[in-house]
């Protein structure tokens, strides 16, 4: 079971590192306008973090993911989601007004003594 254990660390441990790398790629490519200098700011930045520094760089870079990820997901869920209950809920009570009208108008024709049909004449023409 250790051995099983162990290799699956490794296999995220190569993962994390690939990540990493993307990510040391995009971030250093977006803020680096210059190709010669931004291919040698990768080179060093992943030679440093990944092969030299990657037992103090792991934490972080875990942390830093998971919080990115869980912010964004809260943040669709505040905006996405709570946005559609509230837009129900305003469907809902235009819906119960619109009822409300009609019944008060249906009230006060029937107090005038209109005939009121019950349902709209259908056009079947056949």
């Amino acid at each position: 079971m250790d051995i099983l254990f162990l290799s699956f660390a490794e296999d995220f441990d190569l993962v994390l590192k690939i990540f990493f790398i993307l990510f040391a790629i995009s971030f250093i490519k977006q803020r680096v306008t210059n190709n010669t200098v931004s291919i040698f700011l990768i080179s060093i930045a992943i030679i440093v973090c990944v092969f030299m520094f990657w037992d103090f760089i792991k934490i972080p870079y875990i942390l830093y993911t998971l919080l990115t990820i869980g912010v964004a997901s809260v943040l669709v869920d505040f905006f996405f989601i709570s946005g559609h209950a509230e837009a129900e809920k305003q469907m809902k009570q235009q819906e119960k007004m619109e009822a409300s009208m009609k019944r008060r108008e249906r009230d006060e024709l029937e107090h005038m003594n209109v005939n009121i049909p019950d349902e709209p004449p259908s056009n079947n023409f056949t």
